[in-house]
């Protein structure tokens, strides 16, 4: 018996289980290039690109661990989604307040630089296992 190859030995139905994370890669580009993530977190213009990339490559791992592991405990999985989504709205809250510490201080506020610094970071890492799980369930 000849075999198939990598490419052909893949099924479609283990294929579709990535299109909700293309599908949040796709909103998170859109965000990206269209300035929604600098002006809602307030990205500062010298570590906005660098600070998307290395977060945004820390969210892909997340998302792709969550479905792997969905294949083996789905309701674990879904509360680690909703965990994941909470987490993401408290990240974003400080992100913002720190950012505006930051940006308003008439003196250098170290702690609230790097807190908006790491809290960028981290936002954008929750935003696309969340947006994925999202997707997900509204592609059913």
């Amino acid at each position: 018996m000849r075999h198939k190859g990598l490419i052909n030995s893949y099924k479609v139905t283990d294929m579709k289980k990535l299109y909700p994370l293309i599908g949040s890669l796709i909103l998170f580009a859109a965000a990206y290039f269209g300035g929604l993530i600098q002006t809602f977190t307030l990205a500062h213009p010298w570590w906005y690109k660098n600070a998307t990339l290395v977060g945004g490559a820390i969210g892909i791992a997340i998302a792709l661990i969550l479905i792997w592991y969905r294949n083996h405990n789905a309701k674990t999985t879904n509360k680690i989604e909703i965990l994941l989504g909470g987490a993401l709205l408290i990240v974003l809250y400080v992100d913002y307040t720190a950012g505006r510490t930051f940006i308003d201080s008439d003196i250098f506020e170290a702690r609230a630089g790097k807190i908006w610094h790491y809290g960028y970071h981290t936002s954008v890492a929750l935003f696309i296992p969340t947006a994925a799980a999202l997707i997900r369930k509204f592609i059913k």
